[in-house]
This record gives C-alpha cells, structure tokens and sequence, in this order.
C-alpha cells in the first residue's frame, strides 16, 4: 500500500513539472519548425541580391480583335468520310453537301464472273453506306440519287468548294432512294447499271485501273431541303457495291456476289455549297485577309465548318507590345474568348468542340501552290492547343509557341485562324464575343522581364 502512495506522489509530482515546463516547451517546439521553413517565393532571397531577381508579370494589354472571314479553298481529296445533305440556319444560311467517288474491284482474281460465257443475268445490284454521324434534325427523310460520271476525277488536289468540273450522265442509275438515318443506307442502283457491271470486258474485271476507265466513278447527291432545318449526314469509307448473280456450281444454282468498293484507295471528293445570303453572317463577313488594324470589329465573329466561314484573330497590339515590353521571355500566352449564346436558335446544330488555330499542309501534296487557307510556316507544324471551359463557356487556346515566334519576327502574319478541329467533313459551329464586345476576347500573357 506504502509502494503505490509512493508511486502516485512521484507521478503527480512529475505532471506537475511537465505542467509548469510545457507552454515554453511548445513555443520552442514552434520555433524550431518556422526557422527551418521559408516560403517558396522568399527561399534563398537573403543570398541573391534583389536587382538581380526576375520578376513574373501577367499583363492583359496586348490587342486583338476577332473577324469573319470567308474560306474559298480546301482539299476535298482523300477524305474518307462522305458527307451527303442540306441544312438551312437562320444564322449560318444554307449548306449542301454531295460528293464523287472512285471505284475498284475488291477482288480482281475472283475469277468466277469473267469466266461465265454467256454471262449469266443479274438478281440485284446495291449500294451500300455505313452511318458514321449526324447533324440536324433526326429522323428527316432525305432523297438519294446517284449518278455514273462521265469524267475521271484525277486530280491531286481537289478544292471541296470550288466548282465541280467532272460531267456525269443525266440519266440516274439509282431507283428513288429515301434515307432516315438507318445505321446503313441502301440504294438500289438499276438493271441498266447491272448489266454494264455484269458485262464489262474480261480484261476489266481482272484489272482495278482497266475498270476504273470503264466506270469512271459516282456523283451522290440530294435533294435540298425546304424551310428552316434539314439533315447533314457523314457516312464511313467503306461502302461498296454488290452485284449478286447465279452461278452453277456441281450441276446446282448458286447465288453469289461480285463486289465493288469505294475504299481507301478509290477515295472519296467531297463538295460543299454555302449561301450566307440575308443572314447575320453575310453582313459582317470579309473576304480579304488583309485587315488593317483601322478596320472595325462586330461584337461577334461565326466559325462554320464544311469549309464555311472562319474566325481570323489579328495581333493589332503587337508593334506597341514590343517597343514596351521587350526584352522579356513570354512563360505562357493564352487566347480566350467566349461563347455567345443569346442568338442562337433552338435547334442549333452548335457544338462546343476543340478549336485549332493555324496548321501546315492539309494534305499530302505539299507540292502545290493552291492555298489551303492556312498559315505556312516550315518551323512549325499544326498546333492543337484548345480546351472548353464548359462551366464557363468560353475556349482558352494556348498560342505560346506563336506569339514567341511573333516576337522573334520568324512569322510575316500578324494574325491566326480559329477553325473546327475537323472542318472538312465535320459540320461544327459557334457564335464567340470579339475583342469589341462587352465581354472582350482577352490574350493573358505572362511572362519574365529580362
């Protein structure tokens, strides 16, 4: 009993120093930690004397402004998506959308047709087009007719809005065909068609260019539509034709196919027509790049895809930025601007997709001295810089990379392109506040005094 009052004495003995001892313990315990902490910005800053500190600086001043501007030019060849139909937008007009396409035989040693003499009469012969996507109104029946062309299209370059010069026979070699956005669409070609295929020479069925003399390719159209509305559809790249027959085979009838492909090989010409005419578009667009800084902005500016119109964003500021500013080094440059959603219809086909803003070469035949509408610059290829900021509707597009280059004098234009990452074959649009709008297209840069 002695042992465990003892016991008790010399603890509560000890609390009480601990007690006594414990607030200048905590204090020295709190000191030690923030001597050996510094705060990232202030870490070394007793030892690098302060003239010699670079400073980051986020300025706001420099000017841009936002146009409309028209695109008369780009590479509809080796596209290998086919847009077919029409839609027409109280803001963006009227757009059509048809295409032409190659033919080959799939398989040129399929040696069972060329060998039947006679050659025996045809059950069917059909078209086939697999669904990739659609813009629009769903379910809006769309009549399809397809035409033999008359003329081989053999250009490298084939500018999807220029005007087509290939002829074609004005007789159809389809049956009306009335499409609703089926996941394929089919089109029954005509006995005529059918004949022409199933009879064609030996030497035209064993060998892809032979055949391709013979037929020289489709022209697939539509109809456009009436009123406000419509339907754009994109469809796959391998579509084909189906020529089925009957073969005898050990004294028995057999059905059978010979089949003919629109592949990546026999590839695709898209063509589109716009007509801005009496829409908010027709009014502020401009069909010269050249703009001077003097020239005045509308509070928006309209990208339209399918070759359509495009934003053009000028760097008015630039001169005045340098003779203030430099020398520095720019950290980051970032373009933004916002989404104007208070005229749009309710059946708006806009969609707030990634934007790209300028690109080197859209396509394969660098050779060519067509302008692709875009900005050539051997140092520097495509550049996909673009996010949506989608709770507050506006894009901020890096162009870092550009304004350094700007700077550096190693770019003649003063100006950048904002187009649909995919404007060939995919039918994007948007409405964006220009740098004259209540809520103005700003470029942040920030960047470090030399």
């Amino acid at each position: 009993m002695k042992r465990r009052i003892s016991d008790w004495r010399f603890l509560s003995s000890f609390h009480r120093i601990l007690a006594f001892f414990y607030p200048t313990t905590l204090a020295v315990f709190f000191l030690g930690l923030n001597s050996c902490y510094n705060e990232p910005e202030t870490l070394g800053g007793n030892i690098i004397p302060s003239s010699d500190l670079l400073s980051i600086t986020q300025d706001t001043s420099f000017t841009v402004s936002a146009y409309t501007v028209t695109t008369d030019s780009i590479p509809g060849s080796l596209c290998g998506t086919a847009v077919l139909g029409s839609y027409n937008s109280p803001i963006f007009g009227k757009v059509r959308a048809e295409y032409r396409t190659k033919l080959d035989i799939e398989y040129t040693g399929d040696t069972i047709l060329y060998q039947m003499h006679p050659r025996p009469t045809p059950i069917s012969c059909k078209l086939f087009l697999t669904k990739a996507k659609r813009w629009g109104q769903a379910d809006i029946p769309m009549n399809v007719t397809v035409y033999e062309l008359q003329d081989s299209v053999t250009s490298n370059y084939y500018n999807a809005l220029g005007e087509p010069t290939e002829r074609y026979y004005s007789t159809p070699i389809s049956y009306p065909a009335v499409y609703e956005g089926d996941s394929t669409l089919r089109i029954n070609l005509t006995s005529e068609f059918a004949s022409k295929l199933i009879n064609a020479p030996d030497s035209v069925l064993t060998v892809n260019p032979n055949f391709r003399k013979y037929v020289k390719g489709l022209y697939i159209t539509t109809e456009p539509v009436t009123g406000t509305g419509g339907v754009l559809y994109a469809f796959n790249y391998d579509a084909y034709i189906e020529l089925a027959y009957k073969y005898r085979s050990e004294g028995d009838l057999k059905d059978t196919v010979f089949t003919f492909y629109t592949g990546y090989y026999s590839p695709r010409y898209n063509h589109y027509t716009h007509d801005y005419t009496g829409t908010p578009v027709e009014s502020v667009m401009l069909v010269d790049t050249t703009i001077k800084s003097t020239t005045p902005q509308n509070p928006v500016f309209y990208i339209d895809g399918l070759g359509g119109v495009k934003g053009l964003i000028k760097f008015n500021g630039l001169s005045e930025w340098k003779n203030t500013k430099m020398p520095c080094a720019i950290n980051r440059a970032e373009l933004r601007f916002d989404i104007d959603d208070t005229t749009l219809p309710q059946d708006s086909v806009i969609s707030p997709l990634h934007y790209y803003y300028r690109r080197y070469y859209d396509n394969d035949f660098t050779n060519q001295s067509t302008d692709v509408i875009g900005i050539y610059d051997t140092e520097i290829t495509k550049v996909e810089t673009s996010k949506y900021i989608k709770a507050k509707k506006y894009y901020s597009i890096d162009i870092t990379l550009h304004l350094q280059n700007l700077l550096k004098n190693n770019l003649k234009q003063d100006y950048i392109f904002l187009e649909p990452s995919d404007f060939k074959t995919f039918y994007d649009q948007g409405v964006f506040r220009s740098g004259s709008n209540s809520k103005p297209m700003k470029l942040y840069i920030t960047y470090t005094k030399l």
